[in-house]
């Protein structure tokens, strides 16, 4: 059941964008329509992951994750977002980083051998967490500047734009990551 509903959530996503690229192309935003179409391929991410590598995320992480290209792709970009609210970027980015530190918790547990999850040092579990959303800002970064150069897009502002956004993204992997510290020093790692 949740294999399917994961399918179901990616598939509905993409469908949209897919939408959303057609209207766009007709419409005469190449642009937009590039990001649409990207948000057929990120959409289509979790049934990849499934498919090549037979792990399967959590229901709820891949939910924050669909509503958040939502809230990056579809409204931050197509809905001018971005343009209209200062603070969305960084507020998705910290939000990105959040993520990005769940889904290291979620790799580190599922894995790992169960017995060596035990062992693992609580600062170690803070460092991978925190260096994991940290890596994943970096990788979305690349993309930015990549689509940019080779699609002459606009989606970094400059060198500004980009250190504030990777800070905002290393703020929400630190929340995260202090707080599997504090927990897991109160408990053992594998009840995190």
């Amino acid at each position: 059941m949740k294999r399917k509903a994961i399918i179901g959530i990616s598939l509905f996503y993409s469908i949209i964008c897919l939408i959303l690229a057609i209207v766009l192309f007709i419409n005469g935003t190449q642009n937009l329509g590039l990001v649409a179409l990207s948000g057929i391929a990120l959409g289509l991410f979790p049934i990849g992951i499934m498919i090549f590598t037979k792990f399967e995320l959590g229901l709820p992480l891949i939910c924050f994750y669909i509503l958040f290209l939502f809230g990056s792709q579809i409204l931050g970009s197509i809905d001018n977002f971005y343009q209209h609210f200062v603070w969305w970027d960084l507020l998705l980015h910290f939000i990105s980083g959040i993520l990005l530190a769940c889904l290291a918790i979620d790799l580190y547990k599922k894995l790992l051998p169960k017995d060596t999850v035990y062992e693992l040092s609580t600062w170690f579990i803070f460092i991978f967490i925190f260096s994991f959303s940290i890596m994943g800002g970096v990788l979305w970064e690349i993309y930015e500047y990549l689509a940019d150069v080779l699609f002459d897009m606009n989606l970094q502002h400059g060198n500004a734009d980009t250190m504030s956004d990777l800070i905002t993204d290393g703020a929400g992997g630190l929340v995260v990551a202090i707080w599997v510290l504090f927990r897991s020093r109160k408990n053992r790692v594998a009840d995190v």
